[in-house]
């Protein structure tokens, strides 16, 4: 569960082919029935409020007002009402970003994009799509990879083998056995061969000598500001990163100065999204504040990252919400487990609705 970065997660370039293929097992071929315009009546569920009763084979959470669901092996979009606003009609389809979602006509077919009225806004024409980030969204044509805009137009030339989408004004790339960076114009800004990178976040990238095996952080001008000396580490957030050493078998945290903050004595470190920082010791969850200071004791099966002041944790098998005090406010009902190519394992609170499966249905409660 926790996302701490090894070799396995240098894959984090390519196309999510593993989810894609999950998702294409899932669908169906049945006939479409006509439910646009149904609107799904609310009611309650033990402790939450069901606004969308489970009804769907697979849901993803709210983004920009919609969520992408799928019904009867097709895909499409609802708005918070449970009112079918992009009538399911599609192989695949991902959630809205930036006003567009990328999909999937048909099996096999080409990937393009779609507005919140379902007119076609890029035409499918692509191998593979990713949703747009910055502006921009990396295309597959063949088993090259390249960028476009929102108008459909290349902006880099599909070279690249891998090719990671834009954050903070840059995107990771590999060409055959160099590794780096471009800029929004495709001018390669930095690279090397004997360095493996990850995106950046506040600034810095993780990167990974090949030489050592190590893994340390640059900056945007390629320098080393964090030296290669950890095993594995994750990306920056709220000035924080998790890192572990291979010799001590337990994790702490740096600032980006390099300087130990929390000293290695978890098993465990949840990417940091809060000031709130799930930890795992003795094979029990909790959390502790950026000084590593406990606020929560360990008690849980498993604990996420807060969102709206609210955190999914597991009792047992089921899931429930604390709140920033450790009071369970939705008591453990539902079975959240999801697994992606890159180890996620629960839908996350969005728009105030949360995902949850029922009688292995997907469904939306009030937070």
């Amino acid at each position: 569960m926790m996302k701490i970065f090894s070799l396995h997660d240098f894959k984090l370039f390519a196309k999510p082919v593993f989810l894609v293929v999950l998702l294409m097992i899932l669908t169906g071929c049945q006939q479409q029935k006509d439910i646009v315009g149904t609107t799904i009546s609310s009611k309650k569920y033990e402790t939450g409020e069901i606004v969308i009763p489970p009804q769907f084979d697979n849901a993803f959470p709210f983004h920009e007002g919609l969520a992408a669901v799928l019904f009867d092996g097709k895909w499409g979009f609802i708005n918070k009402d449970g009112v079918y606003m992009i009538q399911p009609k599609y192989y695949y389809a991902e959630s809205f970003h930036e006003g567009v979602a990328v999909v999937q006509i048909e099996k096999d077919g080409k990937w393009g994009f779609i507005d919140k009225y379902g007119k076609m806004t890029i035409l499918p024409e692509y191998d593979f799509a990713d949703s747009f980030h910055e502006g921009l969204a990396r295309v597959e044509v063949g088993d090259k990879w390249g960028i476009i805009n929102k108008q459909g137009k290349l902006v880099v030339r599909p070279v690249y083998d891998m090719l990671d989408s834009y954050y903070e004004g840059l995107s990771g790339y590999r060409l055959g056995d160099e590794w780096g960076f471009i800029n929004r114009s495709g001018q390669v800004v930095i690279k090397s061969r004997e360095r493996i990178f990850l995106r950046f976040h506040e600034g810095l990238a993780p990167f990974r000598d090949k030489r050592t095996m190590r893994m340390g952080f640059i900056d945007k001008h390629g320098a080393v500001v964090i030296a290669p000396i950890y095993s594995g580490v994750q990306m920056f957030q709220y000035g924080l990163a998790a890192i572990c050493l291979v010799q001590y078998g337990k994790m702490g945290l740096i600032n980006k100065d390099g300087k130990m903050v929390v000293d290695f004595r978890f098993d465990d470190i949840f990417p940091v999204y809060d000031e709130l920082i799930p930890v795992r010791i003795n094979k029990k969850w909790g959390y502790i504040n950026q000084k590593g200071d406990w606020v929560i004791a360990p008690k849980y099966d498993a604990a996420f990252e807060f969102q709206h002041e609210l955190a999914q944790v597991r009792v047992g098998e089921l899931y429930g919400f604390i709140d920033k005090s450790g009071e369970m406010v939705l008591a453990p009902r539902f079975t959240l487990i999801y697994h992606d190519e890159f180890g996620e394992e629960i839908r996350f609170i969005s728009e105030s609705l949360i995902v949850v499966l029922i009688d292995n249905k997907w469904g939306y409660v009030s937070e």
